[in-house]
């Protein structure tokens, strides 16, 4: 590696405008402590994170509905568990402002070498976790 490295360099380059005064040669007519404070935007919404059960229908599909809409489509992450010797999770398969649905699964009590570890899972709980403004 240090046949990559460059000789190094005692001869400092020019001295170059601060972003101050770049700004003010830009139009900025303040103080420099106005300019930084003009830097800070207004906070933003609070972070919601919210956790939501629902029983999937008779096509292993669960369906929530959000307690209030979101600002945009919020990251929903599928919280797996068990239920007795059989693992329950599942995938997110659409999300809106105001809800999502998820594909419920079940691991197989018996696996086959034809069938996936996993079956669909009707009428069984599963919860998410929704996180966004």
């Amino acid at each position: 590696m240090a046949s990559l490295k460059g000789a190094a360099s005692t001869v400092p380059g020019p001295a170059g405008k601060s972003a101050y005064e770049v700004a003010k040669v830009a139009g900025f007519a303040g103080t420099e402590a106005q300019w930084l404070a003009s830097l800070q935007g207004a906070p933003g919404a609070p972070l919601r994170v919210e956790q939501y059960t629902a029983t999937s229908n008779s096509s292993a599909v669960a369906s929530y509905a959000f307690s209030s809409a979101f600002v945009a489509a919020p990251l929903v992450l599928v919280r797996s568990g068990w239920s007795g010797n059989q693992e329950i999770g599942g995938g997110i398969t659409a999300t809106t402002t105001t809800g999502c649905t998820a594909a419920v699964k079940r691991s197989r009590g018996t696996l086959l070498l034809t069938d996936g570890p996993f079956e669909p899972a009707p009428n069984t709980a599963l919860t998410v976790v929704a996180i966004g403004r």
